[in-house]
């Protein structure tokens, strides 16, 4: 059993403290809002000063990261609640090799700013980067069965001890555990929500030109979730796609969408990046870009086990 901190008792952390306690460990709860205390006392957890938490083994960082006016992303509330372990560990000479996991979604390297922060000030911790992928409205159920949800727990650090322990925490989820390093981790979740936000606006515009066409939107994504299943064409350096087929029928698509009165935007945005990625390759001619579009060659839907051709 192990005593873990949590540092924010919202939609993460009450997910995090609920989950972890269900397995077994000792949990203590931070909060600097009075309220949530309160609530993390009546559902049985220990409410914990910050010179409290420093004492648990593992500290889960649980904290909003709105966004500020110009978009990025505000720090301030993961910094405060680092800085505060930091100089309390400081203060108390109690730095032993507590883990702090950052749960909050961060920019890729915040991880690696923190941890050199600790280092500039002697301060003995490990920091891990175990972003959350919960959905607000599920955040316990998704936390204590992953496999129902994404499948997988993703733990990046720079010390391969502090990723196993925090990895034996999750031995009894049943979820793939993916151990990389830190700003690998932190931009997985940016990665995984951008698809999800993709996907939806994606069956939005899908459903809007079946609806022009008087066809059931349903019925044809159905038939694609068969195919989603099989996560084909995710590959960062696939390059465009090119040939006969994908091209023709995207130009197709358009022409039918601007005949019934729809204008797209995301079909015609899949065009332009097309585009721009073929510019790069061409000007760059990168061998390891060179053939690896997808092309008319390649038919997975009559034959799913043939070796992809290059473009």
């Amino acid at each position: 059993m192990a005593r873990i901190g949590v540092m924010g008792f919202g939609v993460v952390g009450s997910a995090v403290a609920y989950g972890f306690r269900k397995m077994g460990h000792e949990i203590y709860v931070y909060d600097v809002n009075a309220e949530r205390v309160k609530l993390a006392e009546r559902f049985g957890f220990n409410a914990a000063g910050i010179e409290d938490i420093t004492e648990c083994e593992f500290i889960f960082i649980c904290v909003p990261t709105p966004c500020r006016q110009d978009g990025s992303c505000n720090l301030e509330y993961v910094e405060k609640a680092f800085w505060d372990l930091i100089s309390t560990c400081k203060k108390k000479g109690n730095d032993k090799g507590q883990i702090i996991v950052v749960k909050s979604t961060v920019p890729p390297g915040t991880c690696e700013r923190l941890r050199n922060y600790a280092i500039d000030t002697e301060v003995n911790v490990h920091v891990v980067s175990c972003p959350e992928f919960l959905r607000e409205k599920h955040a316990v159920e998704d936390f204590l069965n992953p496999d129902r949800w994404l499948g997988y727990v993703v733990i990046g650090g720079f010390e391969k001890q502090a990723v196993d322990k925090v990895a034996e925490l999750y031995k009894d989820f049943n979820a793939v555990i993916v151990k990389t390093e830190p700003e690998v981790a932190e931009m997985s979740k940016y990665v995984s929500n951008l698809f999800h936000a993709l996907k939806i606006s994606f069956s939005n515009e899908i459903a809007k030109i079946c609806e022009r066409l008087s066809i059931n939107p349903k019925k044809v994504m159905d038939i694609l979730r068969i195919e989603l299943n099989r996560a084909t064409y995710i590959d960062p350096l696939l390059g465009p796609f090119t040939g006969k087929c994908l091209p023709k029928d995207l130009e197709q698509m358009l022409a039918l969408c601007e005949s019934v009165g729809y204008d797209a935007p995301l079909l015609h945005a899949v065009k332009e990046v097309n585009e721009r990625v073929k510019e790069v390759n061409e000007r760059v001619n990168h061998p390891s870009l060179r053939g690896r579009g997808l092309s008319s060659g390649d038919n997975d839907a009559i034959n799913p086990h043939k070796t992809r051709r290059a473009g």
